[in-house]
């Protein structure tokens, strides 16, 4: 066998690819347990540490591992074991539809307004926040850039897009025009 890392997806990863065998002959089952790595310490897995479905379980979160194959301590005849160290990447989510950006009264960060936008993994949307964290303010209408931090922060990544301000919005009746924009791009996208 060998070490096999792996993306969360929501379901158990076994960290490893092959059938494991032994040498001396043993062709029984094999007692197979996960271990966390937290901080520089290996501790068995559990469904708070790794979303395992029990103690000593496949892990489902993002993170570093190892996995213990070995022979049964109630075999007496064969002995033997070897110990695999994987990982569980961060899944990258895709920005399905950008945010709308628009500018209240200036250019700053502080003045944006960011509404809706849809960021997926595989098909599913995930819940998170945007946020401004640059402007490019020599285009018209101005650039921003925007960086997504899903909720989920420990099994997905996050993820930056740079988005074109729809319109500042100085009077009232551009407002209002926006706002129909807004509603009519957020109805479009369900």
């Amino acid at each position: 066998v060998e070490a096999q890392d792996g993306t969360y997806s929501g379901l158990p990863q076994i960290g490893y690819k092959g059938t494991p065998t032994n040498e001396q002959g043993y062709d029984g089952e094999y007692e197979i347990t996960y271990y966390y790595l937290n901080k520089d310490k290996y501790e068995i897995t559990t469904p708070e540490n790794s979303g395992a479905e029990g103690e000593g379980k496949a892990p489902v979160y993002a993170g570093e591992y190892k996995v213990k194959i070995s022979v049964p301590n109630s075999n007496r005849y064969y002995s033997s074991y070897c110990e695999l160290e994987f990982k569980v990447e961060k899944a990258v989510p895709y920005v399905k539809e950008e945010p709308i950006v628009r500018t209240d009264n200036g250019t700053s960060l502080d003045d944006i307004i960011i509404e809706g936008g849809k960021v997926t993994v595989e098909g599913k949307e995930i819940d998170g926040k945007w946020e401004a964290i640059d402007s490019i303010l020599q285009s018209n209408p101005p650039s921003y850039l925007l960086k997504f931090t899903p909720t989920d922060d420990r099994n997905y990544e996050c993820k930056m897009v740079s988005v074109v301000a729809e319109a500042d919005v100085n009077s009232k009746n551009d407002k209002q025009k926006l706002s129909e924009k807004v509603k009519e791009k957020l109805s479009d996208a369900e």
